[in-house]
C-alpha cells in the first residue's frame, strides 16, 4: 500500500498528534472521518466538504473539499465527479459569502508537493488579512 501521508509535513502539533492516530497506523484520516476531529457540512455523490480541524494560519476560513473514494490522481476524477466538485465550490462560496480567496489542490506523489495526506482533497482558503497566507507547494526535488 502507497504510505498514506507524513506527520513531517502537519502544519501543527495538533495536526501531527491526530496524524499519528490515523496514518501512523495504516489509517485514511478523509476515509475514516472522525466524527470527534472533523465534522461532515456538506455531502454529495462523490465529495464532501468540512471545515479543517487543523486550518492554517490567517484564514478565516478553511474548508476541506475531500473525494469519499481514496483517491490520489486527478486522471482518477471522472467528469461526473469534476461537475460535482466544481458545484461545491460554488455552494461555499454562496454559503459563506467568501468575497475572495483560494482553491488548492494537492495531487500524485508527496515528494512533488508539500500535501500531509495522500488522499485527493482540495481547500478553499480565505484569507483574513491579518498575516501573509502561503501554502507550500513543493519541499525537496524528488531523488
Amino acid at each position: 500500500m502507497a504510505q498514506l501521508g507524513s506527520t513531517g509535513a502537519a502544519t501543527s502539533e495538533a495536526q501531527r498528534l491526530a496524524m499519528e492516530k490515523t496514518v501512523g497506523k495504516g489509517v485514511c484520516p478523509f476515509c475514516d472521518v472522525d466524527p470527534n476531529i472533523t465534522r461532515v457540512i456538506r455531502e454529495g455523490v462523490h465529495w464532501y466538504l468540512c471545515h479543517n480541524a487543523f486550518p492554517y494560519a490567517g484564514l478565516s476560513l478553511h474548508i476541506i473539499i475531500a473525494s469519499k473514494k481514496h483517491l490520489t490522481s486527478v486522471a482518477k476524477v471522472s467528469p461526473e465527479m469534476a461537475a460535482e466538485l466544481f458545484g461545491h465550490i460554488q455552494w461555499a462560496v454562496q454559503e459563506f459569502k467568501i468575497p475572495g480567496g483560494g482553491v488548492l489542490m494537492r495531487f500524485g506523489d508527496p515528494a512533488y508537493h508539500g500535501g500531509s495526506i495522500s488522499h485527493l482533497h482540495l481547500h478553499i482558503e480565505v484569507p483574513d488579512g491579518s498575516v501573509p497566507v502561503e501554502d507550500i507547494f513543493y519541499k525537496k526535488r524528488p531523488s
